[in-house]
């Protein structure tokens, strides 16, 4: 019985694992019926909005189990290249077994600068203190707003 448990909770494990970071994080002007980016772009001006985007080769979840909740965590990135401020973070619901995924509403950086996103899993935000460089993530991006 051991075992078998310790078997399964390394698949499991294992196959947690596989999904991260194996993304492709988009931004983009909109988001087609068939949840694919339309328009995608690496610069924008301040006050323009953009739809966060991302899609995995591997389904995230299992399909038919409960509904995943996607994280999108925003950091502006300083001089040295990391994490330097925190800015916002929200999240979206998606039934399990899905590839591609997109924000609902599209966002605003309001200030010039370059900015960085990642979509996680919502479990493992950062609580309280944000300081960001997530090791863990299904995907991630920069934008730069001018």
């Amino acid at each position: 019985m051991r075992t078998r448990f310790a078997v399964i909770f390394f698949c499991v494990l294992i196959s947690s694992q596989f999904v991260y970071s194996q993304g492709v994080f988009t931004f983009c002007k909109n988001v087609d019926d068939n949840v694919y980016p339309v328009e995608p772009v690496s610069e924008i001006s301040a006050g323009e909005t953009v739809y966060f985007h991302f899609s995995n080769e591997i389904a995230v979840g299992i399909e038919g189990g409960n509904n995943i909740t996607v994280g999108w965590v925003i950091h502006s990135v300083g001089e040295d290249g990391t994490d330097s401020g925190f800015i916002n973070e929200y999240f979206t619901y998606f039934e399990p077994g899905n590839r591609r995924f997109c924000t609902t509403e599209p966002f605003c950086f309001p200030a010039p600068g370059i900015y960085r996103v990642y979509a996680i899993n919502w479990d493992d935000r950062q609580l309280n203190y944000h300081p960001g460089n997530f090791t863990k993530y299904y995907a991630k991006n920069e934008i730069t707003v001018k």
